[in-house]
């Protein structure tokens, strides 16, 4: 009542001056501006913040576990704690293997990455995960990637960011090679494996698109086994169903 009164018998009265009514009227619609304004900004800033927490839960495991002495992902498999996990049907559960390596190109140039090795089985639900996104966005960066283009021996897939940043395209050659190589004696022969990239995704995540090599685990870097290798088991969970 008493912000009516003041604008209705003040400022917007029959005796208010005309400057007095005009600054009065701009006020108010800058102030109407300003609220519509922020309003837009907050319901883009929501809807943007569900659809990178839902493509996180879609692609980012919900949990990782790992058993103490098991460096070994044929081991890990036969593991009760693995097939205590796969009795549950309504979760993915896969065996994976993470390293840090460094990725040279032909052209010399070096980029640090962590090379994670999956089943078949996990990279496929990861794409099918992405291509279900994309093609609710009408995007169609992934409508090509069919089930022979998964990565095979001697394969990698590189997410976006990290191939812009070392400059190679489909079908290019990269040599990837552990870190403590680095610390060899002079003299001693680092190790080293050259593999195809043989396929280049967008998944929106910078983490992801920046960081990550993907390759067939048993079939790739099997010689690059080092301390710094992880092994271990992803879980997704119902949760990504509900998001």
């Amino acid at each position: 009542m008493l912000v009516r009164d003041f604008f209705s018998h003040l400022i917007f009265s029959r005796r208010a001056g005309a400057l007095v009514k005009r600054l009065a009227w701009l006020s108010v619609g800058a102030i109407a501006l300003s609220i519509t304004a922020l309003l837009v900004v907050i319901f883009v800033m929501n809807g943007m913040n569900a659809s990178i927490h839902k493509r996180m839960l879609s692609l980012e495991p919900h949990l990782y576990v790992t058993v103490n002495g098991v460096n070994k992902g044929s081991l890990l498999e036969i593991h009760p704690v693995f097939q205590r996990l796969k009795e549950f049907p309504e979760n993915k559960s896969y065996v994976y293997e993470s390293q840090d390596v460094i990725l040279r190109t032909l052209d010399g140039q070096f980029h640090g990455a962590i090379a994670r090795g999956v089943s078949r089985e996990s990279l496929k639900f990861m794409i099918d995960h992405i291509r279900e996104m994309d093609v609710q966005k009408k995007r169609e960066s992934l409508e090509s990637l069919a089930e022979e283009d998964l990565p095979g021996k001697g394969d990698v897939i590189l997410g976006v960011d990290l191939a812009r940043a070392l400059g190679v395209f489909e079908g290019d050659f990269i040599t990837i090679v552990p870190p403590e190589s680095l610390l060899l004696p002079p003299g001693d022969a680092p190790k080293f494996e050259k593999v195809r990239v043989s396929k280049i995704i967008s998944t929106n995540l910078a983490d992801l698109d920046s960081q990550f090599v993907f390759y067939q685990r048993g079939a790739t870097l099997n010689s690059l086994i080092g301390v710094s290798r992880k092994v271990g088991i992803e879980v997704w969970t119902p949760m990504v169903k509900t998001c």
